[in-house]
């Protein structure tokens, strides 16, 4: 008895250019606010991934509810955004910037402590 051929195409063929990855909103919103925050252009962000800017467009719109695993991987690392959700935005940074601003010797030698205490050995 023979195995019946898989179509061509379809939802169980893998895309022509890599897997694909829906991805959330919130994701997205993270990607365009980071990339905003760095002064880049959708364009810009194009170039370096290697992308069109549709590409850039739609995934930060959400008219492209997937993106190639691999642009998606490009993206995040062009734009330093980690899988770490938890970790601080750029609003909580910039208050730690203006609070380090106003401390005295004393308090700025604390802080080098204690970033020093925390970092992982090499």
């Amino acid at each position: 008895m023979t195995q019946p051929k898989k179509p061509k195409g379809g939802a169980d063929a893998p895309h022509p250019k890599g897997a694909l990855v829906t991805i959330s909103d919130i994701e997205r919103a993270r990607c365009r606010d980071r990339r905003v925050f760095l002064g880049l252009r959708q364009e810009d962000l194009a170039t370096r991934v290697g992308v069109t800017t549709a590409t850039i467009s739609n995934f930060e719109s959400g008219r492209s509810r997937q993106i190639r695993k691999t642009v998606y991987a490009k993206i995040k690392r062009t734009l330093r955004v980690s899988d770490d959700t938890s970790a601080p935005n750029d609003d909580e940074f910039a208050r730690v910037v203006e609070d380090l601003i106003d401390l005295d010797a004393r308090g700025m030698r604390a802080v080098v402590a204690l970033i020093d205490s925390l970092k992982k050995p090499q």
